[in-house]
């Protein structure tokens, strides 16, 4: 498409998507609010200056009020529809809010202003998420603008969550095995390669896969829970208890490990 054309087309879309907000914050303003967060709310109303207005975004944003977030973050679009990364920041923001399909659109839309790694791989995990085949162009655009190979280990993940998704086994493992070929320390295709063996019942493989895991990073808390349910499974209760109490010892906060200990000592 021509770039003219999807520009005018991306304005367009956020002029009509403008009004839709500005209705949805008012429903929202019945909330009860803290006067710090209301008087943000309404200094964006008045305020033009794109940086002070991302700021009230980001409060917004942290107060979990993505809704009156979108409100100013269009504000910003308003004053320059050309930057890829308002269009970026909008996605996040819609992606909060479990708005997937629009959030995609978003990413698109920030991806083909300015094919930059951050949108690229916004778009390409949300494509796998929902099996969308479009992931594998994405991701290979994402390979192809960046010859330092810095930000292949990410496009063969992507790739990977796509083929698990849509029940590829094969082509899901040969490409997680790409991702930690390329980085070792990706610690998220460990993982899904390892509850995708799980997931078959493979599970003295998985048990492996997450032993490489934590040999590539001893604290990584998330790989001594998988082995230990991997253990669990093999019926080897001592060691899998061990393994539940190195998991608490890098992350209590992992309520799973601590409701199979209760039940297994």
């Amino acid at each position: 498409m021509n770039r003219l054309v999807f520009l005018l087309l991306v304005i367009l879309f956020f002029s009509c998507n403008y009004k839709n907000d500005v209705v949805n914050n008012k429903v929202d303003s019945t909330k009860k609010l803290s006067s710090y967060l209301q008087q943000k709310i309404e200094f964006a109303d008045t305020a033009t200056d794109v940086n002070k207005l991302l700021t009230v975004v980001n409060v917004l944003d942290s107060a979990l009020l993505y809704k009156q977030a979108l409100v100013v973050m269009d504000k910003v679009l308003a004053s320059d529809s050309f930057n890829s990364n308002f269009w970026l920041r909008k996605g996040q923001l819609l992606k909060q809010t479990t708005d997937t399909l629009q959030a995609i659109k978003m990413f698109a839309f920030a991806s083909k202003i300015y094919a930059d790694p951050p949108p690229l791989m916004e778009w390409a995990n949300l494509l796998a998420e929902t099996k969308n085949i479009k992931t594998l162009q994405v991701t290979k655009v994402l390979r192809n603008n960046n010859p330092s190979k810095k930000y292949d280990a990410p496009a063969y993940f992507f790739d990977g969550v796509y083929y698990a998704k849509v029940g590829n086994v094969a082509e899901a493992i040969s490409n997680f095995n790409k991702a930690i070929s390329q980085d070792y320390l990706f610690m998220n295709a460990y993982i899904e390669k390892g509850f995708l063996l799980y997931n078959l019942k493979k599970i003295p493989e998985a048990l492996t896969v997450f032993q490489q895991s934590t040999t590539a990073n001893l604290r990584f808390a998330d790989g001594y829970y998988w082995q230990a349910k991997c253990l669990e499974a093999m019926s080897k209760k001592a060691d899998a208890i061990e393994m539940y109490k190195q998991c608490l010892v890098l992350d209590k906060s992992i309520v799973e490990a601590t409701e199979a200990l209760e039940r297994l000592q």
